[in-house]
């Protein structure tokens, strides 16, 4: 049962590139609580493995780009299982079953078998080995030192993290009611209110302790952002893309509720994520706007402005494996005139001396050392060092001139972050 949910939210999956979560919690709505974890391994695993698993298929079946898509599906999940270690007479069986067509349940079947005779024969290019698209991996490899580190993100099992929020739990506390309630959770080096899930008996999203607000779960890479933002007590601030609000929920409990965060987005449905967990987690300080950044006018300045802006999210790859799948280089040049956009109307509202923050969860350089060399030749800003924080804490980066990329190492993703003062900001 559980594979053959699996099945239909990749057939959808192939479809769209778009992992479904309303199909997958309706899936999970109905399995036994014992099956969760496996359902989200064989669809997310399947896509994360997506390109090095055709690579395979392609070497059983001749003309494997000409099989109807609901067969390569089934393809797709069988091999995944067997990549990975999965009991192979569960995996071919239960596999085979999902297939009603005679002609094609023999494939599937024969296609498995021979997998698990000569499977480990195969010899597979670094970029298959990784399962990257050719030319993705060519620009990190040509662009990075740290490549490998890179690449290896997409593939490794971080484990979840959480971050504590002190608006409603004391450390203490948390801690003993996390574990009574059935988490093995470890403190983080990188963050100093973050925690990572070792073991856990109940759903992260569906539990008491979630509802009560004691935690949000977040990247560590994630939880620098607003550290570096550095919000005061009293102060106006703009979180100009907040959704889902993991950022805006934490400068709030770094302002312990005072002062006021505007949170502009402009999906509504994601926004009313923000508001979600503004109130989960019993931020009183935040006031949502349903606001393109690009192009909202308001009638005050902000003392600080977070720019987390729309971005290629590569970095997001290993939770967010379609990504990989759905970049494109073409794509770049609008995406970052929507960024320059952004940045370009959010300094007219910058206080003077104010700060911003500029981060995105990507490591294309057009996306941020391009806009970064863009802001500094438009505007009198200020790039901030930042190296003594992140060495602090034991975050590794590399550092481009205006701003860092943070290298991914323990449970840190790829990401980007610099920090600008604006002496030449804007009077009240």
């Amino acid at each position: 049962m559980t594979r053959e949910y699996a099945y239909r939210i990749l057939k959808n999956f192939d479809r769209h590139k778009n992992i479904s979560f309303s199909e997958y919690k309706r899936a999970l709505s109905v399995l036994p609580e014992k099956d969760s974890k496996l359902l989200k391994s064989l669809v997310w695993g399947t896509v994360r493995y997506y390109i090095k698993i055709d690579f395979i298929l392609r070497k059983y079946i001749k003309n494997y780009d000409n099989l109807p898509p609901a067969y390569k599906t089934v393809l797709r999940l069988g091999i995944y299982q067997l990549m990975s270690g999965f009991d192979e007479y569960a995996a071919v069986n239960e596999t085979v079953n999902l297939v009603e067509n005679k002609k094609y349940r023999n494939l599937v079947n024969a296609v498995l078998r021979n997998y698990i005779r000569t499977g480990d024969d195969i010899e597979f290019p670094e970029y298959i080995k990784y399962s990257y698209d050719k030319n993705l991996y060519s620009y990190i490899k040509n662009n990075f030192d740290y490549y490998e580190k890179i690449l290896e993100n997409h593939i490794k099992n971080h484990e979840i993290s959480l971050r504590l929020n002190e608006n409603a739990v004391t450390r203490d506390l948390f801690e003993s009611d996390m574990e009574k309630n059935g988490f093995e959770i470890e403190k983080s080096v990188h963050c100093d209110i973050s925690y990572f899930v070792r073991s856990s008996s109940l759903a992260i999203d569906n539990n008491s302790l979630f509802s009560q607000g004691y935690y949000y779960s977040q990247n560590e890479s994630s939880c620098l952002v607003p550290n570096i933002l550095n919000p005061q007590k009293d102060e106006f601030i703009l979180d100009a893309c907040s959704a889902p609000g993991g950022k805006t929920t934490y400068i709030s409990q770094l302002m312990k509720n005072s002062g006021e965060i505007t949170a502009a987005d402009s999906d509504i449905t994601r926004l009313k994520e923000v508001k979600f967990h503004a109130e989960r987690l019993k931020c009183k300080n935040i006031k949502t706007l349903l606001a393109d950044s690009s192009e909202i006018k308001f009638e005050n300045n902000f003392d600080r402005i977070l720019a987390d802006v729309p971005c290629s999210s590569l970095g997001t790859s290993n939770t967010n494996p379609e990504v990989i799948l759905k970049y494109s280089p073409s794509k770049t040049p609008e995406l970052v005139r929507t960024q320059r956009k952004i940045l370009e109307n959010l300094m007219k509202y910058l206080k003077k001396d104010g700060t911003l923050v500029y981060s995105t969860c990507t490591y294309i350089k057009e996306e941020n050392t391009g806009n970064m060399d863009w802001l500094k030749k438009n505007y009198d800003v200020i790039f901030c060092d930042i190296s003594d924080y992140l060495k602090m804490h034991r975050v590794n980066y590399y550092y481009d001139g205006y701003g860092y990329y943070i290298i991914p190492e323990d449970n840190l993703i790829p990401f980007y972050i610099a920090k600008i003062t604006y002496p030449g900001g804007n009077d009240e």
